[in-house]
């Protein structure tokens, strides 16, 4: 499921079992006017694949896109996201994007980070490996 195309009687209907927020993140890039969209582009691509394999359970936020900000206002962005989504009953809250830029208190705090790694796999083998990961944490929370 997709926030951005959520009908409101499925989510009515499936609300109780989505307790997952996955939350794509991407730096963007414009030098000289030409756009970088290959990492934007690879995160979209497997947050909609990762989307429809876990859809029932999973709903795919919308991007955070970042130019520019140091770390500490980009991580202070961040933390307001997860405060302001924590309380709303989501059980798993997980961040995908390319790179370790993610702030390790988060992480510490039961929220993560899926670090994607183009260079070393392709499409189909990222977005296995991130479907294996969530079912991972899926499967050790809840005792299985």
């Amino acid at each position: 499921m997709r926030l951005t195309n959520l009908d409101m009687e499925e989510w009515k209907q499936s609300a109780p079992y989505v307790d997952s927020l996955l939350v794509p993140v991407y730096g963007i890039r414009l030098p000289g006017k030409q756009p970088e969209l290959f990492g934007p582009r690879l995160t979209e691509r497997v947050a909609k694949a990762v989307e429809q394999e876990l859809t029932g359970r999973l709903l795919l936020m919308p991007a955070i896109p970042y130019q520019g900000l140091d770390d500490k206002v980009f991580f202070s962005y961040i933390d307001s996201v997860v405060r302001e989504l924590a309380p709303y009953g989501f059980h798993h809250l997980f961040f995908l994007g390319e790179g370790k830029l993610f702030p390790r208190g988060l992480e510490e705090a039961g929220y993560r980070w899926i670090n994607l790694e183009p260079e070393k796999r392709g499409l189909e083998e990222e977005t296995e490996s991130v479907i294996q990961l969530i079912v991972r944490v899926w499967e050790t929370e809840s005792g299985e």
